[in-house]
């Protein structure tokens, strides 16, 4: 018995820590913080605790936990926990439906501030409530055409979530993404949206084929000026060849009037030249001449020129018979042989 008694006292004294462990501590998990409280002051501790197993004495302290995971909101969406879709009026009195959908999560270091806020709990609904506000105040001025418009929806919406970051940073929240809202109207204005939507698209049609039209003449226009300007720039691309070859005529004839002058006036040059070159020759072939005759003439006027000719002309003569008067006395006798040769050289009287 004793020995039971002994094992029982060191299983309780082996326990004993684990147990005063178990019940003087708290265990966070991944995306959880940890807010230190005084039970007996109230006091709330001024830091986040993360991941991992912290201390507290039981009695006096408590660990209020608050999610820190990423959490989606979505107003109009469906299922257990769906919330009614965010309910607006456009400007021109219409009632627009949103469903709006946003990613968000206590803001990292501002657990203990949401703690001592008491807002622990209702956090959401302060979020749904800064979240209605905002989209009503931000897409308040637009018509129910305007609903239609991606750009200016756009635009709205950065608005809209730029003012959203400044009430839940107030909130100790913080956005992650804020996703472009989903609209819906009443079946009666939906049928007249479709009716005014086909008389724009009528209009739009009308539109277009006024455009179409109007291209159209312009592409005619277009046409009859570019063939003007073909025309005019042919007739002008022919009057400057007729330019051209008339000018170019012109120099051709010009050429030839100074090639036939040149012509002319070498040839008469030549011509001149040989003229005097002519000129020249017949002079001395005149002088030469001249000269050849004055000295035939100087050897012929001598007694050997005399007989010359006369034998030139004895030649030529044809007698059969000379007879001579015996009484004239200018013909010598037969044995006179000088007066004879006198008489056949032609120097008597």
């Amino acid at each position: 018995m004793r020995s039971l008694g002994f094992f029982a006292w060191v299983a309780v004294l082996a326990g004993l820590p684990a147990l005063v462990l178990a019940t003087a501590s708290v265990r966070l998990g991944p995306g959880e913080y940890g807010v230190r409280q005084h039970q007996w002051s109230g006091e709330i501790e001024s830091r986040d605790r993360g991941v991992g197993l912290h201390l507290v004495v039981p009695g006096v302290h408590t660990i209020e936990r608050v999610s820190g995971r990423a959490q989606r909101l979505v107003l109009g969406g469906a299922g257990d926990d769906a919330r009614p879709p965010i309910e607006m009026r456009t400007s021109d009195d219409n009632m627009v439906r949103a469903t709006v959908a946003l990613l968000w999560r206590v803001r990292p270091g501002r657990a203990h501030e949401l703690v001592r806020s008491g807002a622990v709990l209702s956090h959401p609904e302060r979020l749904v409530s800064a979240v209605e506000d905002v989209l009503r105040g931000s897409f308040a001025t637009l018509s129910s055409t305007d609903w239609f418009d991606p750009d200016l929806r756009a635009a709205r919406l950065a608005v809209a979530r730029t003012e959203l970051e400044a009430r839940m940073e107030e909130l100790h929240l913080e956005l992650l993404d804020l996703f472009p809202p989903g609209i819906s109207f009443s079946s009666e204005y939906e049928v007249r949206l479709q009716s005014s939507q086909v008389l724009a698209e009528q209009r739009e049609l009308e539109l277009a084929k006024d455009d179409v039209a109007d291209a159209k003449a312009a592409l005619a226009r277009a046409e009859a000026e570019t063939k003007a300007a073909e025309k005019e720039a042919k007739a002008r691309w022919a009057l400057q060849r007729t330019e051209l070859e008339a000018a170019a005529s012109l120099e051709r004839r010009r050429a030839d009037e100074l090639a036939l002058a040149e012509e002319a006036r070498v040839r008469l040059e030549a011509e001149r030249l040989w003229g005097d070159v002519v000129g020249t020759a017949e002079a001395l072939v005149a002088r030469a001449t001249s000269d050849a005759e004055q000295r035939r003439a100087t050897a012929v006027a001598g007694n050997g020129g005399r007989i010359l000719l006369a034998r030139a002309a004895a030649r030529g003569l044809q007698l059969q018979s000379v007879e001579l008067d015996a009484r004239d006395p200018r013909v010598p006798l037969a044995l006179d042989l000088d007066s004879l040769v006198a008489l056949l050289l032609g120097s008597n009287p």
